[in-house]
């Protein structure tokens, strides 16, 4: 969506897009944008356009009768690829198709688009979601401004959150929130603090972090965890706000995660869409089959930590994850709910609430500190390091 042919596309199919009839948008931006899709990597898009017909198809018959292994077999099918898709690389054998795609079509393309395809066949199984007509389905997977970027947007909301005609509103509000996405991401994250991570510590082949003192390495850990949220923020701004322009009211990424008073409000705050799949697909089938919290827990982490890269650093991760939202359950069953008038209720309590969960969220960015190769050992030296400890096995000073 930085490409200057995108700003192109979006400007002449919003303006078509609302000088034509009601019941003729949708399937216009449905062509619209396998279009620019197909535009910029046609060989890919031909193959994600040809999967949508025949998982439509399928759909169609899973409307028609939910008794059957039809959903089961869609949901491991769509799993199965998307897990070839991402561990293939990472164990060494080589997908060329997975290299040469521009414009982050694939892997994280293929990511959304599988997310969003288990959605309607769980949903569609379950009877709570209507088979869709194809140029609905189609525009709903293929709609540009979220494809790359998110937010994982459920169809039911989707659908809901069309605009029935044109206000100026939108246009203030699509392009406000556009500019805000362009000053968090190139102003703020690309341009202060990517420059002053990369150049002083991470980049520089003299510098070893993990060996150097604990203050820094907590120093370098917030300067990358607000380079992260603003850069990832910023991409959903941006993407909400095109997607207002065009009509749509697509769901929130992030509110606010750096005032989170404890782990569990963090991820209800962090990658919302992401947080809120997982619960549904993840958390609660697999808590209904075991009736305890913690192997969920780790699942749920576990598959978020692979929505980037497979690699036993994401195991350390969803790990530490899970151990930090067990530990604050566990402290608040024995605690309870905080009474009015009490010390937990206080303004002062709630603020070093958000302090230590800011410290436990930082502790997390130590697993990809160095960027996504990141080894799990590197992560659990400069974990070493926050802690005051010496890297495992160095020698002692």
């Amino acid at each position: 969506m930085l490409r200057l042919d995108y700003w192109l596309w979006l400007g002449v199919t919003a303006l078509v897009h609302w000088n034509l009839p009601t019941n003729r948008r949708v399937p216009f931006l449905a062509a619209a944008c396998v279009g620019y899709l197909g535009w910029v990597q046609p060989g890919l898009t031909a193959v994600f356009l040809s999967g949508t017909w025949l998982f439509h198809r399928a759909l169609g018959r899973l409307g028609r009768d939910r008794a059957g292994t039809l959903g089961l077999t869609l949901v491991a099918g769509l799993s199965v690829l998307l897990a070839a898709w991402k561990f293939l690389p990472t164990a060494g054998i080589g997908l060329t198709f997975r290299e040469t795609a521009t414009f982050g079509l694939a892997p994280l393309g293929l990511s959304y688009l599988v997310f969003k395809l288990i959605h309607a066949a769980v949903d569609v199984d379950r009877g709570t979601l209507p088979v869709p007509d194809f140029p609905e389905f189609v525009a709903y997977l293929f709609f540009v401004p979220m494809f790359t970027a998110g937010p994982i947007e459920r169809l039911d909301r989707f659908r809901a959150g069309r605009e029935p005609a044109w206000r100026r509103e939108l246009w203030v509000e699509g392009g406000t929130r556009i500019l805000h996405g362009f000053i968090k991401k190139f102003a703020l994250a690309e341009g202060l603090l990517y420059r002053l991570v990369r150049d002083r510590w991470i980049d520089d082949p003299r510098f070893d972090l993990s060996l150097t003192s604990p203050g820094t390495v907590w120093l370098v850990a917030g300067i990358s965890y607000l380079r992260i949220y603003l850069d990832f923020s910023g991409y959903s701004d941006i993407a909400l706000g095109t997607g207002r322009l065009l009509g749509f009211r697509l769901a929130e990424n992030f509110h606010w995660p750096v005032l989170a008073t404890n782990p569990s409000d963090f991820w209800r705050r962090w990658h919302i869409s992401l947080s809120q799949w997982c619960q549904h697909y993840i958390y609660m089938p697999s808590m209904g089959v075991l009736r305890s919290p913690y192997v969920p827990l780790f699942l749920t982490f576990l598959v978020m930590g692979a929505w980037h890269i497979v690699s036993w650093n994401r195991v350390g991760w969803a790990a530490y994850n899970t151990a930090g939202v067990i530990a604050f359950m566990a402290w608040f069953r024995g605690m309870g709910r905080p009474r009015a008038g009490t010390w937990r209720a206080s303004t002062a309590w709630r603020w070093a609430s958000i302090l230590m969960t800011q410290v436990f969220v930082l502790g997390s960015v130590a697993f990809f500190m160095n960027g996504e190769d990141q080894t799990l050992r590197r992560s659990l030296d400069l974990l070493a390091r926050m802690a005051g400890l010496q890297p495992f096995g160095s020698p002692a000073p």
